[in-house]
């Protein structure tokens, strides 16, 4: 890999960090299998609730991809409130910034403007710069990291990568899209349910009460995700459990079958 990318974080002095066998699921997935023909990876790390891939602010480096597990990218704002600006499973990329894309010349959302009732954060609460979220594992999680020098190369060969990365990208935006909505729009509790509903579509599995969430997230966690405080998630909580939609059964949240 070139020396001025972002490597795994850390070594195994920092975090225990240890190579296991490929497995088939985030690299069998179609972007998998793409990248495994740009060109050799680091071998898939295991990696441990809480431990960290990548640092926020690392310079923009290595696309990884997550084999099995879940990965929460979050963000540190200059008054030390943090944002979960996503939770990545199996077949899904982070480590983007490396596909280098001016910025806007003018943002919609400037410090002091009113969106949906909120006030833009302050122009030094925003990052701007291509620096990396920080890449915190959530459970237990298979890592690998690709040079972006050989996903270059290789993208202006191969059609099917460059789809796949523009997929991967179209995706996120997506889910961007959607947490924009339930941010400006909705209120807590509805936000709330929106974040676990995304959440145990893709992290979790039915049960007889409904369909589990298979994270631990604590309420500082669902904070970080649905923009708002730990006490407003406790008070939503309640609501929603009050009224069926969600509940909590041996550390995990269970959203409800509305259908």
């Amino acid at each position: 890999m070139n020396g001025g990318s972002t490597a795994f974080l850390p070594l195994a002095r920092d975090a225990g960090l240890r190579p296991v066998a490929r497995i088939e699921r985030g690299a069998g997935s179609p972007l998998g299998r793409a990248l495994a023909r740009a060109g050799p990876s680091v071998a898939p790390r295991r990696l441990s609730p809480g431990e960290v891939v990548v640092r926020e602010g690392a310079p923009s480096g290595n696309l990884f991809l997550v084999e099995s597990g879940a990965v929460a990218l979050l963000r540190t704002a200059a008054s030390g409130r943090r944002a979960m600006v996503g939770i990545l499973g199996s077949g899904q990329v982070f480590g983007l910034g490396w596909i280098h894309v001016a910025p806007p010349a003018a943002s919609a959302a400037r410090p002091g403007v009113e969106l949906g009732g909120r006030t833009a954060p302050a122009e030094s609460d925003v990052a701007t710069d291509a620096s990396e979220p920080e890449a915190r594992a959530l459970a237990p999680s298979l890592v690998s990291a690709f040079d972006p020098e050989a996903l270059r190369a290789a993208a202006a060969t191969d059609p099917r990568l460059a789809l796949h990365l523009v997929t991967a990208l179209a995706h996120r935006l997506q889910e961007a899209e959607r947490t924009l909505f339930r941010m400006l729009l909705l209120p807590v509790a509805a936000r709330l349910e929106g974040t676990l509903r995304t959440l145990a579509a893709v992290h979790g599995r039915p049960v007889a009460e409904g369909r589990r969430v298979d994270l631990r997230l604590t309420q500082e966690d669902l904070a970080a995700l649905a923009g708002t405080s730990r006490e407003s998630v406790n008070r939503a909580l309640r609501d929603l459990a009050a009224r069926d939609r969600v509940l909590r059964i041996g550390g995990r949240y269970v959203v409800r079958d509305v259908s």
